[in-house]
């Protein structure tokens, strides 16, 4: 199988990232890159690329999915959206 197939049947990076900082409820503080990319690598069985990560954050809070605080990122209520 080439990898442009098995990259089809996941999900983009935004919504993996919504999907990650959704399953980290426990924390107050909001959620990190570092948990993004555990949570993405436990979920989808693969590695994801750091800078792949970087750039749907960045591009979350510029788009106003959610906030930074810091090195950690608050879900806003369209976050929550792309989540589900």
């Amino acid at each position: 199988m080439s990898a442009s197939k098995s990259a089809s049947k996941r999900p983009t990076y935004i919504t993996m990232c919504a999907r990650a900082m959704t399953a980290n409820k426990k924390s107050r503080k909001g959620t990190s890159r570092a948990a993004v990319k555990n949570h993405m690598a436990a979920t989808y069985a693969f590695d994801p690329q750091t800078w792949a990560i970087r750039n749907a954050l960045n591009k979350g809070v510029a788009d106003g999915h959610w906030t930074q605080d810091g090195a950690r990122f608050h879900l806003t209520s369209s976050g929550k959206s792309l989540g589900k």
